[in-house]
């Protein structure tokens, strides 16, 4: 799972890493702190918002996955070529067909229209959907406080 996890973020720091180096350089020079501090902000409670309702759901999601496990790295897999097909399908309709009719391409349109419809819902919900994340974040935070609050008067408790 480390190896995987690793293996992941590499892969997602090569999507993700052109956004960000186009955002810093796009700013002006006083700009460029506060473009990366938000980007740095925005960031961290996504990803925040995202490992906190995996650690909430875990039970019912490992509950519901059981069955699977056995399959799961063929399932894995699976996804895996099916994305890198998608790339090299894109990648070779752009390099060797014609540019001008990609988005007529029945897959490449489909593609396009799926991350349209992703895109509408959440440019229309934004700050909903941050605010979301933030209210997650923040009784992750206040439960984890509680839970340790617990945990020392009971160990003091213990210790009288």
């Amino acid at each position: 799972m480390l190896l995987f996890g690793v293996g992941y973020g590499a892969a997602s720091l090569g999507c993700t890493l052109p956004l960000f180096l186009t955002l810093i350089a796009a700013s002006s020079g006083a700009d460029k702190l506060t473009v990366f501090a938000a980007y740095a902000a925005g960031t961290a409670v996504v990803l925040t918002a995202l490992s906190v309702l995996v650690a909430l759901a875990r039970e019912g999601v490992a509950r519901a996955m059981r069955p699977l496990l056995p399959h799961m790295s063929r399932i894995a897999g699976l996804l895996l070529v099916i994305a890198g097909g998608y790339l090299v399908y894109y990648w070779a309709r752009l390099r060797f067909g014609n540019s001008a009719t990609v988005a007529d391409d029945p897959i490449v349109s489909f593609a396009v229209r799926f991350s349209g419809h992703i895109r509408t819902f959440a440019a229309g919900r934004g700050s909903a959907l941050v605010a979301a994340a933030g209210a997650i974040v923040l009784i992750a935070l206040l439960s984890a406080l509680l839970r340790f609050r617990r945990h020392t008067t009971s160990a003091r408790l213990v210790r009288e």
